[in-house]
Parts: structure tokens; sequence; C-alpha cells
């Protein structure tokens, strides 16, 4: 099986589903294509025109799609769907028999709360085509304003081409954590990234209103950073920077499963 991204959570970028949809018809083996974090922008960006690329069923090669109902589908937390192109490639999900006689399940898990299916649907009735339609719109331009005011600051660069709601930046002159850390003392916390150093914002409803605030905090930041090097007392920058230096990546995974093992 291939698994594509529509987008990557670190970048917001979409994969080049068409060529894993190509390269998949040809060994005669499954693409999936994972649109939890797309699945309720994307469709609605292409129906208001934004050049989104091709990503779903009509892709040939595309056999499912899984789509997180509580991201941008404003359901409780933990109600996501996976689609199938056709009842055969569905069937092969189906969990059949166990060691107490028949049973069936359409998945691997068995019981699931009532509540999470009862608060998506509510929330889909409730907004409905027009509702998303309309997040959509303002959560797009307002990612759009944050990309144009990322590159109106010389000491940034943004990562990629992002396709939807989420903008990674970086910096070639300063170190981006301890941006990162000047901004989480504002207030704003966005997720640290490697490969390449870099922090992303991931564009939601709540930061419509407050897009010029964040971009001229981020303009203090980096001007903070760039007159005064140097971590701040409590900040996660020469954790961040350790780890992006660290070539053995299997130390860096170690490390991380010692913290979560010792943590639990």
């Amino acid at each position: 099986m291939i698994v594509g991204s529509a987008p990557g959570f670190p970048h917001g970028i979409i994969d080049p589903i068409e060529e894993l949809g190509e390269l998949a018809v040809s060994y005669g083996i499954c693409l999936h294509v994972d649109l939890c974090l797309g699945g309720f922008v994307l469709p609605f960006a292409r129906k208001l025109g934004y050049p989104i690329p091709p990503f779903d069923f009509t892709v040939q090669g595309v056999t499912s799609i899984s789509a997180d109902v509580h991201k941008y589908g404003l359901a409780p937390k933990g109600t996501s769907i996976v689609l199938y192109r056709n009842h055969d490639i569905r069937k092969l999900a189906y969990v059949t028999e166990w060691s107490g006689g028949l049973y069936v399940s359409p998945t691997i898990a068995g019981s699931r709360p009532g509540n999470v299916i009862a608060g998506a649907w509510a929330a889909m009735i409730s907004l409905g085509q027009e509702g998303y339609l309309e997040h959509t719109r303002e959560i797009m331009e307002a990612s759009k304003r944050i990309q144009q005011g990322v590159k109106e600051i010389p000491e940034l660069f943004i990562v990629g081409r992002p396709d939807m709601t989420i903008v990674a930046f970086g910096s070639n002159v300063i170190d981006i954590f301890e941006v990162n850390d000047i901004l989480s003392s504002k207030g704003w916390h966005l997720s640290p990234l490697q490969r390449p150093n870099s922090i992303h914002i991931c564009v939601t409803l709540q930061h419509v209103p407050v897009v010029d605030e964040f971009l001229n905090d981020l303009k203090d930041s980096v001007q903070t950073v760039k007159k005064n090097p140097g971590p701040i007392s409590g900040g996660l920058a020469p954790i961040y920077g350790a780890a992006g230096k660290i070539p053995d990546r299997g130390m860096v995974s170690e490390l991380l499963v010692d913290y979560m093992d010792n943590a639990c």
C-alpha cells in the first residue's frame, strides 16, 4: 500500500496524489489518501475557486480516504471516517468471528461511544455545506494573509508552498526556536518542526480576527531575537536545536521513548 497526505500536517503541502495514483496502478497496489486534516477544508476550498491539486477518488488509483470530522468538521474529538472506492475494498476492513463464536465489526475497534457520533451528526447538520464553505473562506483568507505577512519579514522564509491552512516558516539568520519561545511568552503556541528547523501555525476560526495581532507579535519576536540572540529562561529552543543536530535519528527516537516511558 502507498499512503499520501492531503495535506501533510507539518507544512500544509499536498503530496503528489496523481503521481502516486499512477504508481499504485502500475504495480496493482492500493493508494490511501490521509485527508484527516483536509477533509473538511479542501473540497470546499476547491468549490470556492482555490487552486487545489487533485486528491480524491477522481484520481485513478486512489482506493481509500480517511477524514477527521473532529478537526475542521468541528465535531467532538474522536470522530473520523474512512471512505472506500468500492464495496470489495471495504469488505477487506471487516473483522469477522472470534474465539467466542460469530462476530462481525466494520473495523478492528468494537465498542464505540455513541455520543461522539451524535455530536458529529449534529455538527454537520447544523453547519451544512454553506456553513463549511463560509468557514473555509474565512480560514483560507486568514492563511493567505499570514503567508503574505511572513514573506514581508526579511529574516523569515516559508517552507514550500502551502496548499491549505498551515503555514510553516523558518530562518537562515536567526534561531527560529528562540522566536517560538518569545511567541509563547506572548500567548502564541506554535508547533516546532525539524528538517528544516521551522515552526508552523495551523489556522482555525479562532485566528481569523487576530491575524494582524499575530503578525505584529511575530515581527517583534524576530527583532527581539535578532538584537538579543540566545535562549530565554525556561524556553525549549536549546532542546529542539540540539535534537536537530543529532545525526543519529535512532538516538533521538530512543530519547523520546525513554521520556514517554518515564512520564507515564
